[in-house]
């Protein structure tokens, strides 16, 4: 069908406004040719008339093209509320890569296969750059320290202002960690944590760095990345992992940015995967069955709540 044709049917259209059918194959026309805000326009009125989900689908798909990936996302959630259809769940996946949620779309991969575990799909799975089945239970390999550790030659004395973080972290981290041998006789250790808030662009991974210069530790910068993985488990043995890293490396800054990525709470999450993560994480920062002494954590979030 060609613009010509679709004029025809605009016409045909402006006689008889009520004809869904006429409506739906204009708009599917309109998709085929890439006019996805002419599409657009007509798959609003069919929805607003009556239900159709194979409309919605299409206009979600209207959206991801037109790059208005929140409106998308919005009717691909909606629609899976009573839906479990592949294309949506598809649609739905790439939605949230193509708005940078790549997290979000990890934790909605895992989820869906909780609820179906014989669905997959490979192309979501490669766009997210994730291990596939047969690499999921491999043992890590050493990596020599210079591919994930470096040891930053700025301090305290390159940052401006903030002084009263600064001392924060002289108290909590610093001092125990230059004065080790007072601080045991008061039964303190050195490690310990501390979360960093404010805005993007405020300074906290230069701090981060700066802590570490300040101290001549190694510092580990941890990506989310490198730690999320959409097979069950492996987000735990990867967070252990950086970990052990940081452990066997003493002094050692281990610097998780956004770390609200993996801290919502707990309760909220039922069943969700993300539990098990934030339990390990937990685990990891009590040190229960490891020695964290030397081992300083700091987090960074726009929302400490």
């Amino acid at each position: 069908m060609d613009l010509e044709t679709c004029k025809a049917l605009e016409d045909a259209l402006n006689v008889t406004p009520n004809n869904h059918l006429l409506r739906t194959q204009l708009s599917k026309a309109y998709f085929a040719l890439g006019e996805y805000h002419k599409a657009k326009n007509h798959l609003n009125l069919l929805i607003n008339k009556r239900a159709d989900n194979k409309a919605k689908l299409l206009l979600a798909q209207c959206y991801e093209k037109l790059n208005n990936f929140s409106a998308g996302l919005i009717i691909c959630e909606e629609l899976l509320e009573t839906s479990g259809d592949d294309n949506i769940k598809e649609l739905y996946l790439n939605l949230l890569i193509k708005d940078g949620n790549q997290v979000e779309a990890v934790e909605q991969y895992q989820k869906f296969q909780l609820d179906n575990p014989n669905w997959t799909n490979r192309t979501i799975e490669d766009q997210l750059k994730l291990k596939q089945a047969g690499l999921a239970n491999e043992e890590y390999e050493e990596e020599p320290e210079d591919l994930f550790m470096e040891k930053p030659n700025i301090n305290f004395a390159d940052v401006g202002g903030m002084e009263n973080i600064k001392e924060e972290i002289k108290i909590k981290i610093i001092h125990p960690l230059n004065n080790a041998d007072l601080f045991k006789a008061f039964g303190k250790k050195a490690g310990g944590g501390i979360l960093l808030y404010g805005p993007p662009g405020c300074g906290k991974t230069y701090l981060a760095k700066a802590t570490a210069g300040e101290i001549n530790s190694k510092f580990i910068n941890v990506g989310l990345d490198e730690v999320l993985d959409m097979w069950l488990g492996n987000s735990e043995k990867n967070l252990h992992h950086k970990f052990e890293v940081a452990r066997k490396n003493n002094p050692c800054v281990l610097f998780f940015d956004e770390i609200d990525a993996l801290g919502s709470k707990r309760n909220d999450l039922k069943q969700s995967s993300s539990r098990h993560t934030i339990n390990q994480f937990l685990k990891e920062l009590d040190g229960v069955d490891s020695n964290n002494e030397g081992v300083l954590i700091l987090g960074a979030t726009n929302s400490p709540w």
